[in-house]
């Protein structure tokens, strides 16, 4: 769902600032790109590693749209890898409004790593309707 997200800002052609550590908006020229990293990481095409994880704290992010490996009750946005999932929650406790991007295969999985709690998540953003258990879930977590 992170790379769909990147597709339309391309394709929206708004003016946004995009702090990221992925590497598919390297040639938009529409938008300011802060790309932040040290390692490529060449299963998630992202770049991770101590620097990037602590850059990200020093920003100040409106909105953050943060993908996951999975995401299970009661535990959370989880990822396969450290140091993502540790850019991840330091990019949620950075950001004034979080949008987990979770499409339906995430849903009921959970993996090694915890992204953050349930609490630092505004919104899920997902390509199907939520099952019954999840929307009560979802609710009681407001």
């Amino acid at each position: 769902m992170g790379n769909c997200l990147e597709k339309l800002v391309k394709e929206a052609k708004i003016s946004v600032t995009v702090i990221t550590n992925g590497t598919i908006l390297m040639n938009c020229s529409i938008i300011n790109l802060i790309i932040l990293g040290r390692t490529l990481h060449s299963k998630s095409n992202a770049l991770v590693g101590n620097i990037t994880t602590e850059l990200i704290k020093k920003y100040v992010i409106n909105k953050a749209f943060i993908s996951c490996s999975g995401l299970s009750m009661p535990v959370g946005p989880t990822d396969t890898n450290e140091q993502e999932s540790k850019i991840s929650g330091n990019s949620f406790l950075a950001s004034e409004q979080n949008f987990l991007l979770a499409d339906n295969t995430k849903f009921d999985f959970k993996t090694v790593y915890l992204n953050s709690s349930f609490d630092s998540l505004d919104y899920i953003v997902t390509n199907e309707r939520a099952s019954k258990e999840w929307k009560e879930f979802l609710t009681e977590k407001k």
